[in-house]
């Protein structure tokens, strides 16, 4: 059965909660990706047992595999089951319309990545369409994680020869933050969930975050730090593949 749009913004509200019960008490959340059923019961039995809340993750290759509906449904079935506290972020979504559809699905956490189809994609086509889907995450109050640019590999095996030209070419030596596009104190901001963006250099990439606008700007030095920027989850695993 679909999940109706008052359960959607209500586990997005309980999500945008633990974001910032884990950054009051200092812990992470787990996030973990599932291909088939067997491995949500298991990550859905140690949540379970540990009494932990957790993330699964989808990426455009299980989406393909096990459809986005049968996901949310599947995760639904478990958090019943188990009496958990479980979100699904969709990992690596290789379009706005991937992300929006993901939005549709009811998954609580949207992480857009238009670099796996255009592996040269620039900054201003990925801020562009990370605002996009922002924009439109707004309906469900979905958090939004937004990759900085192609971030090579994946979690298959590979037996191709190393490219080392092109792997200096896509990783740079971590640098301060650069710069801060949060608005200054004296902005009004007429919703809650008025959005800006937020750079940081974060190991050898600059991680683009969604936030909600505020007064302070975002200083984070790290990917732990990062997440301290309502509402992004900063990752850096490779995506899979179908």
């Amino acid at each position: 059965m679909r999940i109706t749009e008052e359960e959607i913004r209500h586990n997005c509200e309980r999500a945008r909660d633990l974001m910032r019960r884990s950054r009051e008490q200092g812990f992470a959340v787990g996030a973990f990706n599932i291909d088939n059923q067997e491995t949500l019961i298991a990550v859905c039995r140690a949540a379970k047992a540990k009494n932990s809340p957790v993330l699964v993750e989808v990426s455009d290759g299980e989406v393909k595999a096990l459809g986005l509906h049968n996901v949310r449904d599947m995760v639904d079935n478990y958090k019943r089951e188990y009496g958990i506290e479980i979100y699904i972020n969709l990992d690596h979504s290789p379009s706005v319309e991937a992300a929006k559809a993901g939005i549709d699905a009811g998954f609580e956490f949207i992480h857009i990545d238009v670099s796996q189809a255009n592996h040269d994609a620039t900054d201003e086509e990925i801020i562009t369409a990370t605002r996009e889907v922002v924009e439109y995450a707004k309906k469900t109050d979905a958090l939004v994680e937004s990759e900085p640019h192609y971030f090579m590999g994946s979690s298959n095996l590979h037996t191709e020869a190393i490219d080392y030209e092109e792997i200096k070419r896509r990783f740079r030596r971590p640098r301060a933050p650069r710069r801060s596009l949060t608005p200054p104190a004296s902005t009004p901001l007429q919703q809650p969930s008025a959005t800006c963006m937020a750079s940081t250099r974060c190991r050898s990439s600059w991680i683009w975050t969604c936030c909600a606008a505020s007064a302070k700007p975002l200083t984070a030095t790290s990917a732990c730090t990062a997440a301290a920027a309502r509402p992004a989850i900063i990752s850096r695993k490779r995506p899979r593949s179908a």
